[in-house]
């Protein structure tokens, strides 16, 4: 069910599509951390922010809400960043999907959509085959 915001949360939504390029916003009514993975999955973009409409209506009547909010995220962008990093080191894992979700009491929550390299384990699996076709030549 779409979530109804006044003008000024609208627009304040537009104001953050524009400054962070990299991010979806989405603004979401949400209870449990699956639905809001639910919401961050449908992320296009690098990033995937999940604001609760209470919060974006109280950033958009205040600045001193906005300028926390606004805090927490570009925080939560940096935090994202190291933890790509730190999951793809082994080499074996793709990151697919990174978010952040804002709940009404300021908690962020994180949000990692990872999968297996699936060409390293196609390769390991065709050297195995290999290996037992040429054993049991050998016999």
């Amino acid at each position: 069910m779409p979530v109804q915001l006044s003008d000024r949360a609208k627009a304040l939504l537009e104001e953050l599509k524009k400054k962070y390029t990299n991010m979806d916003f989405m603004v979401a009514d949400y209870e449990t951390d699956e639905e809001a993975q639910s919401y961050l999955s449908r992320g296009t973009k690098e990033y995937s922010v999940l604001i609760d409409p209470d919060t974006l209506e109280e950033m958009a009547s205040s600045e001193e809400a906005k300028s926390k909010y606004l805090g927490l995220i570009d925080e939560a962008t940096s935090n994202l960043s190291g933890l790509k990093e730190k999951l793809e080191e082994d080499g074996d894992t793709d990151v697919k999907r990174l978010g952040v979700s804002i709940g009404k009491d300021g908690s962020v929550s994180y949000f990692a959509e990872l999968e297996r390299s699936s060409e390293k384990q196609r390769e390991r699996i065709e050297q195995s085959r290999e290996k037992k076709v040429e054993e049991k030549k050998a016999k």
